[in-house]
């Protein structure tokens, strides 16, 4: 598998374990607010993987390959958190 798909599905994994311990870790229902905890995941994650691919991309050109892999994996789930995170707070009721 290619090196730049290995990081974004890690990536995303690591979003979903982290939605899924946070809201589980909560007591009274913890499937109603997996959603919101695994979008603020993805956007968390995703500022941190935008540091990482800059500072990749800024060291030269043998890890340009790794720093394709987490800016890709920024926009994905940047992506993925604004939509969650928007679809979640809002009300039309």
């Amino acid at each position: 598998m290619n090196k730049v798909i290995k990081i974004v599905l890690i990536n995303a994994a690591v979003a979903i374990v982290f939605g899924l311990l946070v809201s589980l870790s909560e007591g009274s229902n913890p499937y109603t607010n997996f959603m919101t905890w695994f979008g603020l995941g993805c956007l968390g994650i995703a500022v941190l993987d935008l540091f990482v691919a800059l500072i990749l991309f800024l060291t030269g050109k043998q890890n340009y390959e790794a720093g394709r892999g987490f800016l890709l994996s920024s926009g994905i789930l940047l992506l993925v958190g604004f939509a969650i995170c928007s679809g979640a707070t809002l009300n039309f009721h």
